[in-house]
């Protein structure tokens, strides 16, 4: 019934807008063109309003175009960055897991030797935070761009990694203490070792297979967000 009624109104509006067009008069030259000139400056008019249209297409397009192909330049910095950085993970990773390994064999070393394992440590951990440095800026630039659309991922990624720099680190500690505080500083040295060592434990992340498929998950995950990107 409501509709009937919907039906009936367009109908008489519809019939009013033609009474009052047709009550309206028009001179019969109005279509009527005085000259040769006129004509071709009504063409003309249609010809630049034609081509407004037309560039206002074509501006879009390429718009359209430069975007998609940004997208895809930071698609595949990120992606050749997240490579990168998953091979210093697993480096830093295997660094932190021979520490914790090696905590409870600690030897005395001669001073050359003694230092040369710790330039082997230190640049272990340089690299890795070095690659985390480059890979959070393009994060932060596809931020910018796409939101959020990487941050969960990025984020599990420079944890996992900070915490394996953090073993070793504490390791690396321990490993070079002077035994200025006693039995006491070396004991505390060890323990903070083992508690950074605890969350790898906690998240069966202790063994080289499950970290690595953990890297490997995360980083699919990250590919599969880019892959519309990189097309």
């Amino acid at each position: 019934m409501k509709r009937d009624w919907v039906v009936w109104l367009g109908c008489i509006l519809l019939f009013g807008s033609g009474v009052v067009w047709g009550s309206v008069h028009l001179k019969t030259d109005f279509f009527v063109v005085s000259n040769v000139h006129d004509l071709f400056d009504i063409f003309g008019a249609i010809a630049t309003v034609v081509a407004v249209c037309v560039a206002a297409v074509g501006l879009n397009s390429w718009k359209s175009q430069i975007r998609s192909s940004a997208d895809h330049e930071l698609a595949r910095a990120i992606s050749v960055s997240l490579l990168r950085y998953k091979a210093q993970v697993e480096n830093i990773w295997d660094c932190a897991s021979s520490a914790h390994a090696r905590l409870d064999y600690k030897v005395q070393l001669g001073g050359s030797l003694k230092e040369r394992v710790e330039q082997n440590i230190q640049s272990d951990i340089n690299a890795a935070q070095a690659a985390r440095v480059e890979f959070q800026g393009l994060i932060l630039e596809s931020k910018a761009a796409w939101g959020d659309l990487l941050n969960a991922d990025a984020e599990r990624l420079v944890e996992f990694e900070g915490r394996c720099c953090r073993c070793a680190q504490k390791y690396l500690k321990f490993f070079m203490y002077d035994g200025a505080l006693g039995r006491y500083g070396l004991s505390k040295s060890h323990a903070e070792v083992v508690k950074s060592w605890q969350w790898f434990e906690q998240n069966e992340l202790d063994s080289r297979d499950g970290a690595v498929q953990y890297l490997d998950r995360v980083v699919m995950s990250v590919f599969d967000a880019l892959r519309a990107k990189r097309i």
